[in-house]
């Protein structure tokens, strides 16, 4: 449970069907926000022709105040509010985790353009909305390979963390600062919640007790835990290009 309410207000998210998008949709929906899904088949950050008809239809139904022949649905029950979406959760990316065949230098392009340009995207697309109406919240999804390099040690022998996730998440924390640096004077804010180990099923045994061992809190982070870190921002008034860090104090070593 929360105690505060912020209905009335709408966001968009995208890569809603990954790990995290369903967390945050929860998140935002027991925060009274209304949940616009922007996902792979239909929608794709790098293509430009989808997310322009995703805002034209964006617009119409704002215009028209009836979204019952639109093709952009918001995530559960929609009561109409009439205005551009309040807040973009930049969640979508791509990485090669343990298990595929990743080497250093493996899908460099593909994860850039993902991750960092498809950020770069859907923030030129909410802009001029936001800036219209004076005020906005983009919210860019990091990760603490974004601050420190991969501690190669945790992972299988024959395994090679990609250095484009790396690369492309320190790249979306800089592109925060700067955005928050243009467009603060506008009222569009933007912040970084930069991820550490998330919990996962899939982790096999041994990479679960060597990252725990490597966490000062010794665990990684639960639903509940990603849930609270997203409503901290959302919370945090006169946060403007800050990069919110929860990853159990492994960025401190």
């Amino acid at each position: 449970m929360i105690d505060f309410d912020l209905s009335g207000q709408t966001a968009i998210v995208t890569g809603t069907s990954g790990n995290l998008g369903p967390v945050w949709i929860e998140a935002l929906d027991e925060a009274g926000i209304m949940v616009f899904d922007f996902d792979l088949p239909k929608f794709d950050v790098m293509n430009i022709e989808q997310i322009n008809y995703f805002f034209n239809e964006l617009s119409e139904g704002i215009k028209n105040d009836d979204w019952a022949f639109r093709d952009v649905h918001p995530i559960g029950d929609f009561n109409y509010v009439g205005h551009w979406p309040d807040i973009l959760i930049n969640n979508a990316g791509i990485d090669n985790p343990p298990g595929t065949d990743a080497k250093i230098f493996k899908n460099w392009d593909e994860i850039l353009a993902v991750n960092l340009t498809g950020a770069k995207n859907m923030i030129k697309a909410v802009l001029p909305g936001m800036v219209e109406r004076g005020k906005g919240h983009i919210i860019n999804i990091g990760s603490m390979y974004g601050l420190v390099s991969p501690d190669q040690s945790l992972y299988p022998d024959d395994f090679e963390k990609p250095a484009a996730y790396s690369v492309s998440k320190a790249g979306l924390l800089h592109l925060t600062r700067l955005m928050a640096a243009q467009f603060g004077k506008h009222g569009v804010r933007c912040n970084c919640l930069t991820l550490g180990p998330v919990y996962s099923r899939s982790h096999d045994s041994e990479f679960r007790k060597k990252m725990y061992a490597r966490i000062p809190l010794e665990r990684m982070a639960n639903k509940q835990d990603l849930k609270r870190a997203l409503w901290g921002i959302l919370m945090a008034d006169y946060a403007n290009g800050a990069n919110f860090v929860h990853d159990g104090g492994y960025t401190c070593l």
